[in-house]
């Protein structure tokens, strides 16, 4: 089964794609820009497409490339610290370098107004996540030869980043488009470049953390006692350390980053 059989089924449902990226049509309450902004004299801002638990996202038009991109806007409250945001800045250089065809290119990050943003390759299609509740909606699951293609092009993705040395951190549904001919991973770059527990609050509070890594999640070393995870990642996902697409999707494996031992485990069965 192809890709683009998997999300003819799903256009065929009948979602909206106006609004850019598949999913998001309506203006988001409390965005920081609006339709006509002009960020750092470059990104004119079309529209706000959506927002996730660290960031919103807009479509916005790159005068310096003369292109649509998805500028994502990250929380400051995320940043607060100088080394924090020299952080940021130095893990999407190393994010930018990545050129594949299961990539979301990454192009550029910066400030403006006090707020850190980034910008990336602008795409229509559905997340994988949309494709799960659409098929949860109609009582239909999913049969091996669709997750067959789905993990081994996402897997693709990240053993090509792995490759470059970049860590994604936050594979999810979410995170996977789903394309009329392939899957592109988005957001490389986007889970190292944060403090590790003002990430995991916010994805938290989206109720976004079902599919964290063990990693992620801070240690319990008694009763009355929580040890935090460092900053750092952690040593099985360390950049000196070996690693594939198999073992990692930095840091936990792409199974469980897909397949959630949380998340409605009928959905991704292999019955009809």
């Amino acid at each position: 089964l192809s890709v683009d059989r998997l999300a003819a089924d799903s256009y065929q449902a009948g979602t909206d794609l106006s609004g850019g990226l598949g999913e998001w049509a309506a203006i988001i309450d409390g965005a920081p820009f609006k339709a006509g902004d002009i960020l750092e004299d470059r990104y004119h801002i079309k529209d706000c497409i959506g927002q996730g638990p660290v960031a919103f996202v807009f479509r916005a038009h790159d005068k310096e490339m003369d292109v649509e991109v998805a500028l994502k806007v990250v929380s400051a409250r995320l940043l607060q610290t100088a080394d924090e945001r020299r952080a940021f800045a130095r893990e999407f250089k190393g994010a930018r370098k990545l050129n594949h065809n299961n990539i979301a290119r990454i192009y550029e990050e910066g400030e403006h107004q006090d707020k850190p943003f980034y910008t990336a390759q602008f795409l229509e299609g559905l997340s994988l996540r949309k494709i799960i509740d659409l098929r949860k909606e109609k009582g239909q699951t999913f049969k091996i030869d669709e997750i067959e293609p789905i993990l081994a092009q996402v897997a693709a993705a990240l053993d090509e980043a792995h490759r470059a040395g970049v860590i994604h951190g936050d594979v999810k549904p979410e995170n996977v488009l789903v394309l009329p001919d392939l899957l592109k991973v988005t957001d490389f770059g986007l889970g190292m470049a944060m403090p590790r527990l003002p990430f995991v609050n916010a994805q938290k509070g989206k109720r976004a953390d079902r599919y964290f890594a063990p990693e992620f999640v801070p240690v319990r070393a008694s009763p009355d006692h929580t040890v935090p995870f460092p900053r750092s990642i952690a040593p099985c996902a360390a950049r000196s350390a070996p690693r594939s697409a198999a073992t990692s999707c930095a840091p936990g494996g792409c199974g469980t980053s897909i397949v959630s031992r949380n998340a409605p485990m009928r959905v991704l069965s292999s019955s009809a």
